[in-house]
């Protein structure tokens, strides 16, 4: 289930919120670079970081330009700089690969908002109000990783036709139908991996297709990381696939490693009642079951909290034992662990989302 070159302990940080080098307020990766010993110390050996790339939002889930570094986080060098010290320490380096939707000021979306001619139009889902409700999609359930119940969208309102921006009107979703789109999206991987990238955090993997076509996505998860591979034969790819198990099995198809959000909940649970109300081990020995059946060889990512949810210090009430409890869990079940920055320290914070994302607390 794991292989010698995947790092034992990955740690996530928030760009923004790790460490600041030039005191302007802004966590940057030169702030990074200067805290690679840290992580060493800690038993680190690869680092996942949230988007860096331009965007118009604090958190870089909207990017405008893939090929970038948004000048609030440094420059291009100071990343390749960062890559290479990384590797100097025997730390590898994922990406956070947004590929299900773009900022609404990217490049691709201003042009296809032109008009229905637009050589773009096809990189995202447009569709007419009335096919939109014969075909029973103009609303969703609100789900985990997205409150969105009305993913569709004017560019003005009373055009022909409206778009779809499952996680908010300023993130429309890319068309993966598209074989133009999907070049771009293995073009922009190719450059990441060239740079020294050594892999890839896949950001809302389950929703790269539409819920009303989301069996397209197993196939689109194969073909992506054959051509990930063909550039950089032992890229790591994890996704983010919030759902139930079986819903879970077929990503692993493509995705050699998925975050195990049941088993951040068990535990969770623990901390919070004390007791055990499901029987973990029962319950990966089944995910383990069903994950074989479609990849012998899945990769089980487990977490306690990530930039999502509400800090695991939270959660324990700043109760030291509670933590160790937490962390022994995590440390010592089989998988692939997840440290979300501060959960070391114990830092705090609970939704909203700029709450469990604040800056890493260096000195008191």
């Amino acid at each position: 289930m794991n292989n010698s070159q995947t790092p034992r302990v990955f740690y996530e940080i928030f760009v923004r919120s790790y460490c600041d080098s030039n005191r302007d307020g802004i966590g940057d990766l030169n702030g990074i670079t200067s805290k690679l010993d840290y992580l060493v110390e800690l038993g680190v050996e690869g680092i996942w970081l949230t988007p860096f790339c331009k965007s118009n939002s604090y958190h870089k889930y909207d990017v405008i330009d893939y090929k970038s570094v948004d000048p609030e986080n440094g420059s291009m060098e100071d990343l390749e700089r960062l890559i290479h010290e990384a590797h100097k320490r025997g730390i590898k380096v994922l990406f956070d690969f947004v590929i299900n939707h773009t900022s609404s000021s990217h490049r691709w979306f201003l042009e296809a908002k032109k008009g229905k001619d637009n050589p773009f139009r096809n990189y995202y889902y447009w569709m007419n109000p009335e096919e939109i409700k014969k075909r029973g999609i103009e609303k969703r359930r609100e789900t985990a990783d997205s409150q969105e119940t009305q993913p569709w969208h004017w560019v003005k309102k009373g055009e022909e036709e409206k778009y779809y921006g499952l996680f908010w009107s300023e993130m429309p979703d890319l068309n993966m139908d598209n074989p133009a789109v999907r070049n771009e999206i293995y073009e922009i991987g190719r450059f990441w991996l060239e740079k020294g990238i050594d892999g890839f955090r896949m950001d809302a993997a389950k929703h790269i297709y539409p819920d009303w076509e989301v069996n397209k996505a197993h196939d689109f998860w194969v073909e992506f990381r054959k051509k990930m591979e063909a550039i950089k034969s032992d890229v790591y790819i994890v996704g983010e696939v919030w759902t139930s198990a079986e819903k879970i099995a077929p990503f692993f198809r493509g995705l050699k490693a998925n975050f195990n959000f049941d088993l951040a909940f068990a535990i969770q649970d623990i901390v919070k009642t004390g007791k055990v109300e499901k029987d973990i081990v029962k319950m990966l020995l089944g995910n383990y079951r069903i994950f074989s059946k479609e990849n012998p060889d899945f990769i089980d990512a487990t977490m306690l909290t990530n930039h999502d949810q509400n800090r695991i210090g939270s959660i324990a009430e700043g109760n030291i034992d509670k933590l160790k409890v937490a962390a022994s869990l995590l440390l010592t079940l089989p998988g692939n662990p997840y440290l979300y920055y501060g959960e070391e320290l114990g830092m705090k914070g609970t939704k909203p989302d700029e709450n469990i994302r604040e800056a890493f607390q260096w000195n008191s």
